[in-house]
């Protein structure tokens, strides 16, 4: 071959990089590398004529080189349209969808605050333009033709829908960043407990403990990771457009440049030349770069001298938090030093893929905006912006710190009592009675109330059933978007129907946080069992139109079997709402009916009894104050449940029982400290019974400040636990005592599981000390280290 033909083909072969390109960018090599301009050209200062003269107004945001990034920013007057975005090209790189290996808690707080504030600028910004076509729409409505109008009323619905898209897209955005925040708040709760187990002093407890905290934090870190890349999922996309170079007597007729850009694994490479009028060509326009939340964008501006000769300009270091704006922005980038040259970008942020916004063509755009799409959670355009996902995060204080660590499996049934979280009934009893049926003991007299339905009663039954159905079912709005009046036809039933879910809502709360204490566990899955056939004879009547019942024995046939429970119930109710009665309403006929008796044998105690009473029927950890009697709701199902669960047929010999508790707990509450030592002393614990009101009672004597009373305390509950069955009932009542929601009482059964040497609670001892109370945390790390000492 001769010379002058070699050197033409040397001139005019394929780059040698661009295999390579395509290999980096795991891209099929039949896709094109470039996007040609054509003729279209720009002058060195892009699209605003500037000579080679003049200075760029960019200026640095750090001084290191490697580092360095100007924030010129100009933007455009006119209003960018979702839609309006350019065909993209598609030899990128595509962002790594697998989970970082380690999270980055500050970074993600940066980008997550310029994300949100991106994302108001968004929403604000078409606010803004919806407000001026809709008084351009009121202004055109008499003077113009129905053509005009039509398309004006088609762009406020196109704009009003991206809306609530937008906020939608802002309120899983909320709701992934206040996920992230709990585990790392329980990443850290981990590793305090890691480095206090470290330092203590070793036994096999003890290692176990470690174990089990190593595991935890494991977790909690591989949490953090996923939630950054489910976050990064939703950050959008980097349109970037090439506007050419910009320098002082540096740019010369003939130069060929070579700019790079790297964000993470996408790549964007592209040759340039200054032609003799001054213009530029480029062989690149636009690209699309994924945004990262850890990471910047890399530019590296190479001079082609000859076929051998490259000569580096500059390379920068970009930050891209500033990025996140509404419209598009002109950036002026120092390549070298000095700043006589500079790369002049527009870059444009869209917070979607421009494929879920625009109908796309082409096999590849479609497989991957399907891709993306799968990586979101949702890409539906609700009508009122709502994120279900989450929602376990916003239940009470009292339950979040300790529920934050579930398993998916546990969040998605949390999920199907999302709708519970609601307020309790405030009922307003006052003098209102109900029909009993002529009980000649009865409190309760006939009035015309009686006559009246239930809903003066409990005003909130119909509204919280029926939100509850609606937003289960997803259907069932009027068009003003108000809950339809969905019930079963008795608001008594409806009422009932709500109290068991939200108890099964505390019931499963309770398992999640003692998941790992199996026979914790195994107690409450007994009761959620009983529940589960409660909703299912609930659903029975429901649907075989009895909602309309008069009579107790058709809602539970087998209360035939226990007439005198049978007889009580049907003086606490009318015959227009048997399902259900106000604890008040409970209380004061148990006083009725059964003060005397209680009295004669423990004068004073009737009261507190019968809350005692109340209050165990309802699950609850402490009696209830009389002032709370009249919001609560005792269902006949809770009733019955509980007398059938303690093998109780006489209400009244049950009665006797539970006075003597609560004459215990009245002793021991009531004795100065003096006479509680005496007492304390002189008990037996076999003369003690091991039952909830008692137990109670011995635990928050514990956390009394004087010494000598705690110490008494500690010394019979260790010689009591030396019975098998107490130590048994003791442990399972603290144990369940630490999955409710009283601070003081979960205070008082960690210092009674230290003294009972539970090693069996260490695995629920160690989620504890995730609480986001002070003082319940350090009680619980104190007994965990007590506890690795046995």
């Amino acid at each position: 071959m001769v010379l002058p033909s070699r050197l033409h083909w040397i001139r005019n072969r394929p780059w040698r990089d661009r295999i390579r390109r395509r290999q980096l960018n795991r891209l099929p090599t039949r896709l094109p590398e470039t996007m040609l301009v054509g003729s279209q050209s720009f002058s060195p200062g892009g699209p605003n004529g500037i000579i080679r003269s003049q200075s760029f107004a960019g200026f640095s945001g750090l001084q290191e080189r490697r580092s360095r990034c100007n924030s010129f920013i100009e933007n455009s007057s006119a209003l960018k349209k979702p839609q309006a975005k350019l065909k993209k090209m598609h030899n990128l790189g595509h962002k790594n969808n697998n989970p970082p290996k380690e999270p980055q808690p500050k970074r993600v707080e940066e980008v997550y605050r310029a994300l949100k504030s991106g994302l108001d600028e968004y929403l604000e910004v078409h606010q803004t333009e919806l407000d001026k076509l809709t008084a351009q729409l009121k202004d055109m409505k008499r003077n113009s033709r129905l053509g005009v109008l039509y398309d004006l009323d088609k762009q406020i619905k196109t704009i009003e829908r991206y809306m609530r898209r937008l906020e939608f897209h802002i309120s899983k955005v909320d709701e992934l960043y206040e996920a992230y925040c709990i585990q790392r708040r329980l990443q850290d709760g981990a590793s305090k407990m890691k480095q206090a187990f470290a330092t203590s002093p070793a036994s096999k407890a003890a290692r176990e403990s470690l174990a089990e905290i190593s595991r935890s934090y494991k977790e909690y870190t591989e949490n953090m990771c996923t939630i950054e890349a489910e976050l990064e999922n939703l950050l959008g996309e980097f349109s970037i457009k090439m506007k050419g170079l910009a320098g002082f007597a540096r740019l010369c007729p003939g130069d060929q440049y070579e700019i790079f850009m790297k964000y993470g694994r996408q790549r964007w490479k592209l040759k340039g030349k200054i032609e003799v009028n001054g213009k530029q060509s480029w062989d690149g326009e636009e690209t699309v770069f994924l945004p990262l939340i850890v990471g910047f964008i890399s530019i590296k501006v190479t001079e082609l001298k000859g076929l051998a000769t490259h000569i580096l300009v500059g390379s920068v270091t970009c930050e891209t938090k500033e990025l996140f704006a509404a419209r598009p922005q002109v950036v002026a980038v120092d390549i070298n030093d000095l700043g006589t040259i500079k790369l002049n970008l527009e870059i444009t942020w869209y917070p979607f893929d421009v494929e879920d916004t625009t109908p796309s063509s082409g096999a590849g755009n479609k497989a991957a905006a399907l891709q993306r799409r799968m990586s979101m959670y949702s890409q539906g355009t609700p009508e009122t912006p709502t994120f279900k996902d989450h929602s376990f995060f916003c239940k009470p204080a009292g339950s979040r710190s300790r529920s934050s660590s579930l398993s998916l499996t546990v969040e998605s049934a949390l999920e199907s009592f999302d709708f519970l979280n609601t307020s309790d009934f405030d009922e307003e009893d006052g003098d209102e009675v109900c029909n009993v049926g002529g009980g000649a003991d009865s409190v309760f007299s006939d009035t015309e109330t009686e006559k009246h339905s239930y809903r003066s009663v409990h005003p909130e039954a119909r509204g919280h059933l029926s939100e509850a159905l609606t937003e289960d079912t997803g259907v069932g709005t009027s068009v003003a978007g108000s809950p339809l009046p969905l019930t079963t036809g008795n608001e008594s039933l409806d009422i009932t129907i709500v109290r068991h879910l939200q108890y099964c809502t505390q019931l499963v709360q309770q398992i999640v946080f003692s998941s790992k204490t199996p026979f914790v566990a195994r107690s409450l899955l007994e009761k959620l069992s009983r529940q589960i056939q409660v909703m299912e004879k609930l659903a029975a009547i429901s649907d075989e139109n009895t909602g309309n019942i008069s009579s107790v024995v058709e809602a539970i046939p087998e209360f035939h079997k226990k007439p005198s429970l049978l007889s009580f119930w049907t003086k606490c109710c009318s015959p227009i709402g048997v399902y259900h009665s106000s604890a008040d309403r409970v209380t004061k006929q148990l006083e009725a009916s059964f003060a005397r008796t209680v009295n004669k044998q423990y004068p004073g105690l009737a009261d507190p009894v019968f809350r005692t009473l109340v209050s165990q029927i309802l699950d609850r950890a402490e009696p209830l104050l009389s002032t709370s009697l009249s919001l609560e709701v005792v269902t006949v199902f809770q009733y019955h449940s509980y007398f059938t669960s303690h093998g109780v047929s006489d209400l009244e010999s049950y009665l006797s029982q539970l006075a003597r508790q609560v004459s215990m707990v009245q002793t021991l509450q009531s004795l100065r400290d003096e006479k509680l030592l005496q007492t304390m002393s002189d008990l037996a614990p076999s003369n003690l019974l091991a039952q909830q009101e008692v137990l109670r009672t011995l635990a928050l004597l514990l956390t009394r400040e004087d010494h000598e009373v705690s110490e008494a305390v500690t010394l019979f509950l260790a010689a009591a636990s030396k019975n098998q069955h107490f130590r048994e009932k003791a442990l399972l009542y603290y144990c369940e005592a630490l999955t409710k929601t009283n601070l003081q009482l979960q205070k008082a059964a960690c210092l009674a599981l230290k003294i009972l040497e539970a090693t069996e609670s260490i695995k629920m001892l160690v989620t504890l000390c995730q609480s986001d109370a002070e003082e319940i945390r350090n009680v619980a790390s104190e007994t965990l280290l007590s506890l690795g000492e046995f």
